[in-house]
């Protein structure tokens, strides 16, 4: 309860100190959205209370900075942030540079796991259908989409790492190996959650 109520009040103190996560979906973003609900931290995982997906928001503000910064206001913690159909496929993470330009004070996770078993668990996503969606967009098979989503992760990942590189407000958290306590660590100059707290939501057959 106590930073329950820590949380609450840093929030209110310091509304532009937010938390961005971003790795790809099914990099336990359902887990890090309920380790932040829990802490009493505002999180947004993929739609909005309203129902909006905030990635569509997030890229209709991308050429004006105060216009992002008032959208975001309402929250804190930002997860799983992609727009799939089988006519637009976004991934919102790579909006990540703007994101810093507006909250140079924000936390960045890259949250990240095993490229294989990510494609797989991807491939599983919503019983299949988020890969039909991906086909249908690139106009390829599954091979075809794995191994465009292959060299996304590649491409992100290094262009991350190039952005941030020596930032004491980034980390690269790999949730198959990496102790939920880094995670705890690295946010104490402002949040408090516990690692008793953190557990796998979601978890998929790819990643047992």
């Amino acid at each position: 309860m106590v930073a329950y109520l820590s949380n609450k009040l840093r929030q209110r103190k310091s509304p532009d100190v937010k938390i961005f996560f971003i790795g790809f979906n099914r990099c336990g973003t359902n887990s890090f959205h309920q380790l932040m609900t829990g802490s009493g931290i505002r999180s947004v995982h993929w739609l909005s209370p309203q129902k909006e997906n905030i990635t569509d928001g997030i890229e209709a503000r991308l050429g004006d900075l105060e216009a992002l910064r008032e959208y975001l206001s309402p929250w804190t913690a930002f997860s799983d942030m992609i727009s799939a159909s089988e006519t637009r496929f976004v991934e919102g993470n790579s909006f990540f540079p703007a994101l810093h330009e507006a909250f140079p004070r924000a936390y960045f996770v890259l949250n990240d796991r095993d490229v294989e078993a990510w494609l797989r668990s991807r491939v599983q996503h919503s019983k299949g259908t988020f890969l039909q969606r991906a086909m249908a967009y690139h106009a390829t098979d599954k091979d075809g989409v794995l191994d465009i989503w292959r060299r996304q992760h590649a491409e992100h990942t290094a262009k991350v790492l190039g952005h941030f590189a020596g930032n004491p407000r980034f980390i690269h958290f790999r949730i198959d190996r990496d102790p939920i306590e880094q995670m705890v660590d690295f946010l104490a100059p402002d949040f408090k959650v516990s690692a008793s707290d953190w557990q796998v939501h979601k978890k998929s057959k790819a990643s047992a």
